[in-house]
């Protein structure tokens, strides 16, 4: 997608022009209010079918401007109770995919996340590029369900 049109959708709701911050800060608002959560859910369930071997979490937030999906990328993995329990049981090693799909307009992003965890209490998170061919297949499948 042109980088101009996406930066005109975003200046719809952010304008950096004063004189109109009020009525693009209702509008957005009122966006944000009428969430389709029957598309939430929809978007859920047709990602959870798409890694149907992977645990797929709704993280979307109340006031938040997109949906957002979080996906352990471990196969058959289930989310234990505590984080540094799951994240020890992996061997200090935890993959999640990030799935943002907007609300203000139609545009989805989706990055990768690598999360370490070290005997200290030190976590530390990048962001990685896919390597697996089996995720990267799924991904082509989100892809085209977009």
């Amino acid at each position: 997608m042109d980088k101009k049109v996406i930066l005109n959708d975003i200046y719809r709701y952010y304008s950096p022009n004063n004189n109109f911050k009020i009525n693009k800060r209702k509008n957005l608002q009122k966006k944000i209010k009428n969430k389709d959560k029957i598309f939430e859910k929809t978007i859920l369930s047709d990602i959870s079918n798409i890694f149907n071997n992977y645990v797929v979490i709704d993280w979307t937030e109340k006031n938040s401007c997109c949906y957002e999906y979080k996906i352990l990328l471990h196969e058959n993995q289930p989310i234990l109770d505590d984080d540094i329990e799951l994240i020890k049981f992996l061997n200090g090693i935890r993959y999640d995919l990030w799935i943002f799909v907007s609300i203000l307009a139609k545009y989805y992003y989706i990055t990768a996340e690598e999360t370490k965890y070290f005997e200290e209490d030190k976590w530390i998170f990048n962001n990685i590029s896919i390597e697996d061919d089996k995720i990267k297949k799924l991904l082509t499948k989100i892809d085209s369900y977009f």
